[in-house]
């Protein structure tokens, strides 16, 4: 089964630009970190939820009074749990529908997901001195960095109850303020809502979340190698505009010339090339051949990614058969 959806190649590099790597971008397919098998069907259970927020509230003066005012200020400011639970329950079912191996069931399907949300917001306010050039006074001045982060502990199980796989994701982002006064900063900081952060991070756990479990897609870029003839530079060009055909059958003689970098150039090409077409076992022949004649780290490195692509394939071949003798029954 072709792994590789033939989009057109991507230019990544200005045209203006002298000298610039030919890259082109392939639509590969990669194999889940948890194989379901046969499964089709999967719930999606209500994961709980726990949060910490510390937030900089507060300034100078009595430390009992500040630590109060710090520990209401965000209890406050932490969303509902209920409320997490439900962006993280929608935005999980829309990411499991976008990917479109599994179909989501409301009922008893035949695996189910489960697990545990913990988000964590946390201020950090630090200080630093500045020389004014004019005046020549120091200075200083504030930034206050709020972080803030999910992590998702989840497991898959069957109808049984036996644990099939678990693994954790996690996201994050970070927001920050900066001014002469250290109250301001913190002024400036409390406009932003603490609960839209949070949802906005557990929400982006889906995506990775979802990659576990299920095959999906990723755009990966391959540098094309230059060589050093011009005619190796035209089946590149060719190769970013989507005419992989035509970039083959320019890279091809150059399999047999007497220049090491015009053939070491057109063999790792035609490896990309194969690769995009869904030939992996050819591209890492090539690959192979590349490195036992230069012993240069990049090809091994290159190989390697093409075993485990090799192995990952294996795997998804595997599932899609018994996906199919499971329909058949």
């Amino acid at each position: 089964m072709m792994d590789l959806v033939k989009l057109p190649a991507l230019l990544l590099c200005a045209a203006l630009a002298s000298g610039c790597s030919s890259v082109v971008q392939l639509n590969v397919r990669h194999a889940p970190q948890i194989d379901l098998g046969a499964a089709q069907t999967l719930t999606v259970q209500d994961f709980s939820v726990s949060g910490q927020v510390d937030l900089a509230v507060g300034g100078e003066g009595d430390v009992l009074r500040n630590l109060l005012t710090r520990t209401i200020a965000s209890s406050l400011a932490a969303p509902a749990d209920v409320n997490v639970q439900k962006q993280h329950h929608t935005a999980l079912v829309e990411a499991l529908l976008r990917n479109g191996h599994f179909k989501v069931s409301e009922g008893a399907g035949e695996v189910r997901l489960s697990g545990h949300v913990a988000y964590k917001v946390q201020d950090a306010l630090s200080e630093k001195e500045w020389k004014d050039t004019q005046s020549g006074d120091k200075k200083e001045r504030y930034t206050l960095t709020r972080t803030t982060t999910a992590e998702v502990s989840f497991q898959v199980a069957d109808a049984q109850g036996v644990v099939l796989g678990a693994a954790r994701v996690s996201e994050s982002m970070q927001r920050k303020w900066e001014g002469k006064d250290a109250q301001e900063v913190r002024k400036a900081a409390e406009n932003q809502s603490v609960a839209d952060d949070v949802l906005k991070v557990v929400s982006a756990t889906a995506a990775p979340l979802v990659n576990r479990i299920a095959p999906y897609f990723v755009l990966e870029s391959r540098t094309l190698e230059d060589g050093d003839s011009k005619r190796i530079a035209e089946g590149n060009k060719a190769a970013e505009a989507g005419r992989w055909d035509e970039a083959a059958r320019a890279w091809q003689p150059f399999l047999s010339s007497h220049v090491a970098e015009d053939r070491n150039a057109a063999l790792y090409n035609l490896s990309v090339y194969d690769e995009y077409n869904g030939q992996l076992e050819a591209a890492l022949m090539k690959l192979e051949q590349l490195y036992n004649a230069t012993l240069q780290a990049r090809y091994a490195a290159a190989a390697d990614r093409m075993r485990q692509r090799i192995e990952e394939m294996r795997r998804l071949h595997a599932s899609e058969q018994a996906r199919a003798a499971a329909q058949q029954h």
